[in-house]
Order: structure tokens, then C-alpha cells, then sequence
């Protein structure tokens, strides 16, 4: 009897411990809740009497408000033109002013990158001329040695078909050595071996020391 007693006051101990602590959870969740609406409630009321201070510009706090909002993330760029007491017209001016700082800039930038491209296309044409220059120059020489070339020809088949002693002396009267020199080097090797051997032996020594670089078998068929 005594033990049905002690468990009939253990059960309700429990019962009692289990709704307190219910209640507890409950008081707590109705302050969170609580709290939460008043947080919401002080959000609001704070954003109407902003708005109602940007519209309406109560008591002169708008452009204090204003300043006080720049460093805000988000809002800070939104504010910033109130912050600054600046009409629309101003706004629309002060950023019109900052695309056309953007397009000078850019501009800036494309004139200079053309400067340096006729600057390139300068030194290109002016190495394009330097080079056409030599080539001329080139071609000229070309030219000159083409007839320099046919000329001593010329003069080789005259020689051929003249007298040996006579070759020999009209040879001795070319006042261009070089023309000698060349005669000879396209002569037939007897017929440049019995011109030589009809001229005095100095100059037949110099003759020969000259051909002797380029022709050395001429020299053997003119010596005895």
C-alpha cells in the first residue's frame, strides 16, 4: 500500500517537472517572438520617418541624414547625391561631365596608339626607300659592269683578229690598266702569250704578276 503511494507521488513529480519545463520553453519563445516584432516594428518606424525626413525634409535633417548614410554599404551611392544637397539636373550634369572625361581618355588612348602606328608606318617606309635606294644602286652597278663587260668583249674579238706586235702596242697605249688586265684574261691563251712576249720585259713582268692571281696557267704559256 505504502509503496503504490510513493509511486503515485513519483509520477506526479514528473508530471510537474515536465509542464514547468514546457512552461519555460513557452515564456521563452513568447519573449523571442516578442522581442522580434518589436525589433521589426522600431526597423519600420525608423525607415518611415527616414523616408518621411528625404520627402518631406522635416526640420532640415535630411541632408545631416544623408551624410551620416555615405559610409553605409548599399545605400552609401543612393544617398550620396542627397548627401550633397545636389538637384537632379546637377546629378544628370555631373555624370554627363564624367562619360565625357571617359571619352576623352579613350580617345587620348586611340591617339596615341595611332601616333605610334604612323610612326611605325614612317620608319617602315622610310627603310622601304633606303632599301629601294641600294637596289637601284645596285642595279645601276649591275648595269655599268653588264657594259664595262660588253665593251671589253668587244674589244677581246678586235684584238684577236689584229697583228700580234700591233695588239701588243695598242694594248701598252690604254691609259685604263684595268681594261689591259681584263683584255688578257679573256684573250686566247696563245694569242695573250705572243702579245705579251712582243712587249718590253718590265712590262711584261708587270703584266704578268697582275694576271698571276687569276690566271697562273697564262703565265706558264707565255714564259719559254
Amino acid at each position: 500500500m505504502q509503496q503504490t503511494t510513493l509511486e503515485k507521488s513519483k509520477k506526479k513529480a514528473q508530471v510537474s517537472e515536465t509542464s514547468s519545463s514546457s512552461n519555460k520553453v513557452k515564456k521563452k519563445a513568447s519573449f523571442l517572438h516578442t522581442l522580434f516584432l518589436i525589433l521589426i516594428i522600431l526597423v519600420l518606424t525608423s525607415i518611415i520617418a527616414l523616408g518621411g525626413i528625404f520627402i518631406f525634409n522635416i526640420a532640415g535633417l535630411k541632408r545631416d541624414i544623408a551624410k551620416a548614410l555615405v559610409n553605409f554599404p548599399l545605400i552609401g551611392n543612393v544617398v550620396k547625391p542627397l548627401a550633397e544637397n545636389k538637384t537632379p539636373e546637377q546629378i544628370e550634369a555631373e555624370q554627363l561631365e564624367l562619360k565625357k572625361r571617359d571619352l576623352n581618355l579613350q580617345m587620348q588612348k586611340n591617339n596615341e596608339k595611332e601616333k605610334q602606328l604612323l610612326s611605325k608606318e614612317k620608319e617602315l617606309s622610310q627603310k622601304e626607300i633606303e632599301l629601294q635606294s641600294k637596289e637601284n644602286e645596285l642595279n645601276e652597278k649591275i648595269a655599268q659592269a653588264d657594259d664595262k663587260l660588253q665593251s671589253i668583249m668587244e674589244q677581246v674579238q678586235y684584238i684577236e683578229k689584229m697583228d700580234t706586235a700591233k695588239a701588243a702596242q695598242v694594248l701598252l697605249n690604254m691609259n685604263e690598266r684595268s681594261a689591259v688586265i681584263q683584255i688578257l684574261r679573256n684573250l686566247k691563251k696563245d694569242k695573250a702569250a705572243a702579245i705579251i712576249s712582243y712587249m718590253d720585259p718590265l712590262q711584261a713582268a708587270q703584266l704578268l704578276e697582275e694576271l698571276d692571281n687569276t690566271k697562273p696557267d697564262l703565265k706558264s704559256n707565255i714564259l719559254p
